[in-house]
């Protein structure tokens, strides 16, 4: 099947939908093939949770499972890409509540963007990242989550309110809550 990225067109959306059929009623194939569609989102989702690639892989990998072991639960399959979002996201926050008090920041300092600059650019780029990175780690895990699913994936409101299970409204109140606690926290860090 060649995957068309969505619930976009006629015949897409019957392919797709007869693969989440397939796969919701035990053919591993059509798993599979599902799971080729989206590991790029999930793992996405992840990553921009914890921002570091081996957390990013195992709950990658967590959410798999539990979307396999749940897939009978997708009532609706043309809300399949919010449900699988939903599965990934909720795995991320349940990690985040586990690891209350412990520090998820990546040790990683990747920045392909900074590498390119001069090393004083550089090196302001990357203390910015790093900054970034502990104003997130300070958000609750729900406020992570729909910064994540905003500014990382890119999803509408209403796609948020989906995967969230919330109302538009209150994701709109959460994000302006959650980016001011970061402009607040980056604001202190640089008076300090």
């Amino acid at each position: 099947m060649k995957y068309c990225g969505g619930w976009i067109g006629g015949a897409c959306v019957n392919e797709e939908y007869t693969v989440i059929t397939k796969a919701a009623n035990g053919d591993l194939a059509a798993f599979e093939e599902l799971m080729r569609n989206y590991e790029r989102l999930v793992y996405s989702i992840a990553y921009g949770m914890f921002h570091n690639d081996e957390d990013a892989k195992d709950l990658h990998q967590e959410a798999w499972i539990k979307i396999y072991v749940n897939m009978g639960k997708c009532k609706d399959a043309r809300r399949f890409k919010s449900w699988v979002c939903k599965v990934a996201t909720n795995v991320c926050i349940d990690e985040m509540r586990r690891r209350k008090g412990k520090r998820t920041e990546s040790l990683e300092n990747a920045n392909v963007y900074a590498e390119r600059q001069s090393p004083e650019n550089a090196a302001i780029i990357n203390e910015e990242i790093d900054g970034l990175k502990r104003a997130l780690c300070s958000l609750s895990p729900e406020e992570r989550a729909l910064v994540t699913l905003r500014g990382v994936q890119g999803f509408s409101y209403a796609e948020i309110a989906r995967v969230m299970g919330m109302a538009v409204g209150t994701v709109k109140s959460g994000l302006s809550r959650a980016r001011g606690k970061i402009i607040r926290l980056r604001a202190a860090e640089r008076e300090a």
